[in-house]
Parts: structure tokens; sequence; C-alpha cells
């Protein structure tokens, strides 16, 4: 039954990446000249996207490296190596990523983390990088380096952020502030909560959300908790990886024709922070299909679809082919499909040291 799940899971991303390409394509005018400049790429823009790429998953193990550092539990380069490709591969091809935390928190404990810790090393990462992802993209489309305004991604940006922002914003305002927070989140609740009979739709939804809210500022209090060191070392993986991953977008819309490196780099920020809240599994279909919208203006509609497949293709699509060889090898498919991502327990009180095999 898993395997049938994942096998269905891959169809519908398989099915809407070719779906987006073929609406990008047929709507952006690309033919032999634009499909030519592919094999005229330079030594160097090739070496560095190679580089770029592999640097995307090397940034993201220091990710889980530098979350274990603030949560006082150490992750080891094989644990991290582990829990980034599980995770991202799960977060690629599941509706709204709903499996990659349950992924990350196998691979973790699999590899000896405690559950409590594993929990909040997940959860703390995808959290902060959502928000500082998303409000950079705002910081940039602020000052106007970002793409052209158009309507269409306006409004998946703003619908998909302001969800977003609801379980980002929210609960790291409240971290500041837990005791009070959780008292007026429960108040919400209890008051959405009849007296007596099942609640209705809207108070179903309201009663999941408070729960999820009070779960998330919990577990922020606990990473906050930890102090300001975790907390900048945290902060600077996080710039790292994004920087990496936004700079394959930028290295090929400069090979294929940007003028301007910071405005190339805008715009592959914003791109990157649509990806995260498109509805799709990882933003399959729209991604493809809004090429032009977002790098027409920079290198031309056809160069457009070049720039993002060849993105897509050096970044998501790698990791998720393999994820895929290491779900397969390594085992626990069934347990990742049948967890729940939200499922473990507080932030360990005292440090806990858990190295891996390579470490002892």
């Amino acid at each position: 039954m898993a395997a049938l799940r994942l096998i269905l899971f891959l169809v519908l991303f398989i099915g809407l990446t070719a779906g987006g390409i073929v609406w990008a394509v047929s709507s952006s005018g690309i033919g032999r000249e634009e499909l030519d400049r592919v094999g005229e790429l330079g030594a160097g823009t090739i070496a560095a996207l190679a580089a770029l790429s592999v640097g995307v998953v090397g940034t993201d193990v220091l990710r889980y490296r530098a979350i274990g550092v603030a949560v006082g539990t150490r992750v080891g380069w094989r644990a991290a190596l582990e829990t980034s490709v599980s995770n991202s591969f799960f977060s690629w091809v599941t509706p709204g990523a709903a499996l990659g935390a349950p992924a990350a928190i196998y691979a973790l404990t699999r590899r000896g983390i405690p559950l409590d810790a594993a929990v909040l090393i997940s959860f703390g990462k995808s959290m902060t990088g959502a928000a500082l992802l998303l409000a950079a993209a705002f910081f940039v489309l602020a000052v106007g380096l970002g793409p052209p305004a158009a309507p269409e991604l306006t409004a998946l940006l703003i619908w998909g952020s302001g969800i977003v922002a609801i379980f980002l914003v929210v609960p790291v305002v409240a971290a500041f502030t837990p005791e009070g927070s959780l008292r007026r989140i429960e108040g919400i609740r209890r008051r959405a909560t009849p007296a007596d009979g099942e609640p209705g739709f809207i108070r179903r939804g309201i009663i999941k959300m408070c729960d999820a809210l009070a779960d998330a500022t919990k577990r922020l209090a606990a990473l906050r908790a930890r102090g300001v060191r975790g907390g900048v070392v945290v902060l600077g993986a996080h710039l790292l990886y994004f920087a990496t991953f936004t700079g394959v977008a930028a290295v090929l819309a400069m090979a294929f024709g940007a003028d301007g490196v910071i405005r190339a780099e805008g715009v592959s920020i914003v791109y990157l922070a649509f990806t995260y809240v498109a509805p799709t599994p990882g933003a399959a279909g729209l991604s493809e299909a809004t090429a032009g919208p977002f790098f027409g203006d920079l290198v031309g509609p056809a160069n457009a679809v070049l720039v993002v497949v060849l993105f897509r293709g050096l970044t998501l699509h790698l990791q998720i082919l393999w994820g895929l060889v290491f779900v397969l090898t390594a085992g626990g498919l069934g347990q990742i499909m049948m967890r729940r991502g939200d499922q473990g327990t507080e932030s360990p009180e005292r440090k806990r040291e858990t190295p891996d095999d390579d470490e002892r």
C-alpha cells in the first residue's frame, strides 16, 4: 500500500510537471535557436552550476547540523545527509510537503537521535527556513528587484504566503510570550468547541488550527530558549543554503542573457519562494508554466523556459531522483507513509550527545 501511494504521488508530480512544461513551451515560442544555446554553455558556467547543485545538498546538511546545535543535540554528517535526502524527496512529491517532516523524523531517529529532539530539529528547520525565505522574497519585491508584478503571480504568492504566514508569523511572535499566547489560543479553541455534539466543518478547522498553532508555539519557544548563539548558527546556515539554491537559477539567468546579477538573484529568490507556497506538490506544473512571468523580463519568454527547466532539473528533480534511490534501498517507506509529521514530544531539557557511527 505504501509503495502504491508513492507511485501515485510520483505519477501526479510527473504529470503536473509535463503539463507545465507543455504549457510553457507552447506559449513562449521556443525554437531550435534557444535549444542550441544549452549546448553552448561555457565550461565556467557548467562548473558553477555543478558546484552549486551539489552545494544545495551540502548546505542543507549543514542546516540540520546547525539546528542540532541550537537544540543541544549532535547530528552527525551521515544522519544529516540521510535526513536531507529523505526530507527533500518527500517534501517535493507530496501535496503540501505533508510527508517531509515524517521522513526527516524517521531518518533522524534511525540514526539514534531521540524522538523529541528529532521532532524539534525537523520542525525548527522547516519553520525558520520558510519564514526567512518568505521574508527575503517580500523584501526583494518591496525594493523593486523582483519580477514584474503579474496579477497571477501576485495572487498566488499572496494566497500561499497568507496561509503559510498564519503558521509562521503567529507562532514566532507567540514564542516570545508563550504562556500568555497559549492561554489566548486555548481560549479560541474552547469557544470553537461546542458544549455538546460534534463541531461543524468551520469549527473543526478552527480547532485544528489552534492545536497546530499551540504546538508550533511550544516548539519555537523551546528552540528560542536555547539562546542567541544557536540562532546565529541557524541563520547563517539558512542564508548559505538559500544563496546556493537561488544561485543556480541566477547563474542560468546570466548565461541566457540577464544583464545584472543582482536582479537575477532577486527574481530567483521570489521564484523559489513561489515554489514553496504553490499549492501543487513541489510546485509541479505551476513553476514551469510561470517561467515567462518570472524570468521573461530578464531573458525573454523562450529562454525563461530553459532557465526554469534546467534549474528545476539541477535542483529539485535531482533531489527527487537520488531521494527515490535512497528510500528504496534504505527502507522505512511504510513507517514514513503511515507516520504523522506532528508526532513527538517536547524538546529535551538537557543536552544529548548521540554521535553517528562515523563519529564514534
